[in-house]
């Protein structure tokens, strides 16, 4: 009883090590819904694909942003962005993909495989982006080149327009996701 009993802790502490190595415990994402009724996750993220038309009212203001400070127990709160499609260009390579998001605490430092996690105007793909942008052989050579990032957004009329800046290729991510310093 004593050895399956053991088995079972070292068990759970391997897996508590592996989700804490992804993501930080301590930190949890806020968004905004649209609906103001509760639902669960997965009826959120239906819902919020509905408002993909209108994204100003998945914004959350700076009056909502001074509120979440102000809560009792929590520490520091770093607004970003979720965004649902870029494209990456590089020599006149282009990828689309989908799932950008600003870097912040919630991830583990030590999710990005080398280098170092993205600073100002700086960016983190995965492996197959960089692929997509050169070649199997040639990818990590990207790393430290500027590539182009374009992506749908709003102005303050929540007029949608087309934003395109440059960034910094830091290096590639353990996991399947792209993140970037805003």
């Amino acid at each position: 009883m004593l050895l399956f009993s053991g088995l079972g802790n070292g068990v759970n502490a391997f897996i508590q090590d592996q989700i804490n190595s992804m993501v930080n415990p301590n930190s949890i994402t806020v968004m905004k819904n649209p609906t103001g009724k509760k639902m669960g996750s997965a009826e959120l993220q239906q819902s919020m694909q509905q408002f993909a038309s209108d994204p100003s009212k998945l914004l959350i203001t700076d009056d909502q942003v001074d509120r979440l400070r102000d809560l009792k127990h929590v520490d520091k709160v770093e607004p970003g962005y979720q965004l649902s499609t870029y494209t990456l260009s590089y020599n006149k390579k282009n990828s689309n993909s989908s799932g950008i998001q600003t870097w912040t605490k919630a991830f583990a430092d030590d999710t990005v495989e080398t280098g170092r996690v993205p600073g100002d105007n700086e960016i983190v793909i995965n492996k197959n982006e960089a692929i997509a942008l050169t070649s199997a052989k040639s990818y990590k050579k990207l790393q430290g080149k500027t590539i182009d990032l374009t992506l749908q957004w709003i102005n303050e009329k929540t007029s949608r327009f087309r934003s395109r800046g440059n960034l910094r290729l830091l290096d590639s991510l353990k996991v399947d996701r792209q993140v970037c310093r805003q």
